[in-house]
């Protein structure tokens, strides 16, 4: 008999707990999933008892548990492989703008006034670089070689195969 006082106390407490919490919050979007945890607690609290008689109680405890946790780990596995991935296409993006600036002011220097400059690497653990595209202005005071001393400087710099360089000119 001594369970039912307590499954009254617990009634009572959670009835009370209620109150305040919904008396506490302001109105709002809120209150609607507040009443639903607490339905699903109020729920919990009544079955307790039946439970409880038939050893279910710590099982239904102990369920609930193991597959919050478990369901936290797979989680925590699809997060940490979905910031690996993002951390190596952030790396990848970052080494290939920085080549793409680097090609940019080799070009002009050696006097190629440069449109539009792209690197682009291999995908894969290492960062292999697998084509650079360059699109040059034809203008006067530019080198009239289509490209190829700075196709050459290309080659020499990042040891890169000559059809690996694409360089177009507009003008």
């Amino acid at each position: 008999m001594e369970w039912v006082g307590e499954w009254i106390r617990n009634l009572a407490f959670y009835f009370i707990f209620l109150s305040a919490v919904m008396n506490f919050l302001p109105g709002g979007e809120e209150k609607k999933y507040i009443r639903f945890f607490m339905g699903m607690l109020l729920i919990l609290l009544v079955l307790r008892p039946v439970l409880s008689f038939r050893g279910a109680g710590d099982f239904l405890e102990n369920s609930v548990l193991a597959e919050s946790v478990s369901q936290d780990y797979r989680e925590m596995l699809r997060e940490g492989e979905s910031m690996e991935l993002l951390g190596e296409t952030y790396v990848k993006d970052a080494c290939e703008r920085e080549l793409a600036g680097q090609v940019r002011h080799l070009a002009e220097g050696l006097g190629y006034c440069v449109l539009q400059c792209q690197a682009e690497f291999f995908g894969g653990e290492e960062l292999e670089l697998k084509e650079i595209r360059l699109t040059l202005e034809n203008a006067e005071s530019a080198p009239q070689d289509n490209g190829e001393a700075i196709k050459n400087q290309l080659m020499e710099v990042y040891n890169i195969p000559e059809g690996n360089i694409n360089i177009s000119i507009q003008g």
